[in-house]
């Protein structure tokens, strides 16, 4: 029952994750092929689970992340596809990977937004929840 709690508690928030990803203004807009990148970084996640090839996240998402970092836009771009893959890490239980992600994820939007800002709210609930599974899988 635990362990179907957590489930919840995580695919809630993958969901609360791309549905706030894209919620700021941005001053300019992706091209096509980060636009893409992105997009199938975010298809590539959620089937990570179904289809167990981290591999192919990894690629797309770092994919998806150089994409975007050359292409010169808003940082909050970037946020949604290392909060994929780290997402993606945190149900592999690759918590050692996903928590530099998390991390840098969370200064990005610290910088953009400020400390108090409500956007850190959905990085730090994330990384709430792989504490709770780490603990979970270490007892």
């Amino acid at each position: 029952m635990k362990y179907f709690n957590v489930i919840i508690v995580v695919i809630v928030s993958l969901y609360c994750v791309n549905a706030n990803a894209s919620d700021s203004v941005k001053a300019k807009t992706l091209n096509p092929e980060s636009e893409a990148l992105s997009q199938e970084c975010n298809r590539e996640s959620k089937n990570a689970l179904i289809h167990e090839d981290l591999g192919l996240v990894e690629k797309v998402c770092m994919q998806a992340v150089s994409a975007i970092e050359k292409s010169g836009v808003d940082k909050e771009y970037v946020i949604n596809p290392l909060m994929n893959l780290a997402f993606s890490y945190t149900m592999a239980g690759l918590y050692d990977k996903a928590t530099p992600l998390y991390e840098r994820a969370r200064n990005m939007r610290v910088e953009l937004y400020g400390p108090d800002s409500m956007k850190l709210k959905e990085i730090d609930r994330l990384i709430e929840n792989q504490e709770m599974m780490k603990q979970q899988k270490t007892r």
